[in-house]
């Protein structure tokens, strides 16, 4: 099957969202066991792990072979899309690039991970076309943008907007409601008492 057919490009690219989601499904579930929260456990602090009576070494194997898997999958669907592969596509920028998808998305989630994947490589389409040269040092500037103003990517931010509007909601809500004195709200429980 030619992959220049539309036909053939239309199932590639219905079968790559498949694949995605089947992985996002997969990392989920793991992030739902024991052993995921372990993995997290290490990830926020190896030493507090050994100290309860864990050996963080067969997760970390965990991780990176679930990684290595993914990351094969990928590159032989990333290959099929381009149609070649050469070694500058595995160079420094590319993978300097899927850090900078992390820390703009947020490293502490999965959903992070996947709004950092595509708000950075809809960034770069538009950005590299027009100035090629200039995308590394922008991804540099990003990258230390993001890690002091926004430490937890953009699915944190999100988050805590999201916090503060519902302490706002609260808080306009709790002024909004009546004020039942003392006193009556007792004579009401009493006379809920009584015929009840």
């Amino acid at each position: 099957m030619s992959l220049a057919d539309d036909r053939a490009r239309l199932w590639l690219h219905l079968g790559t969202v498949g694949l995605a989601a089947l992985a996002y499904g997969f990392a989920r579930s793991i992030g739902a066991t024991q052993a995921g929260r372990l993995v997290t456990a290490v990830r926020d602090g190896e030493n507090r792990v050994r100290f309860l009576g864990y050996s963080p070494a067969p997760y970390k194997i965990l991780v990176f072979v679930i990684a290595g898997v993914f990351a094969g999958i990928a590159g032989a669907l990333h290959t099929l899309h381009m149609g070649l592969i050469s070694p500058a596509m595995v160079g420094v920028v590319p993978s300097i690039e899927m850090v900078v998808w992390v820390a703009v998305g947020g490293r502490t989630s999965l959903y992070g991970a996947l709004i950092g994947t595509v708000v950075v490589n809809l960034a770069k389409d538009r950005i590299s076309s027009d100035w090629p040269a200039a995308w590394p040092y922008l991804m540099g500037l990003v990258y230390i943008g993001v890690v002091i103003a926004m430490p937890g990517g953009l699915f944190g931010a999100a988050q805590r907007l999201a916090g503060r509007l519902r302490w706002r909601s609260d808080r306009t809500a709790a002024a909004a409601a009546p004020v039942v004195p003392a006193a009556s709200a007792s004579r009401a429980e009493a006379e809920a008492a009584s015929h009840g």
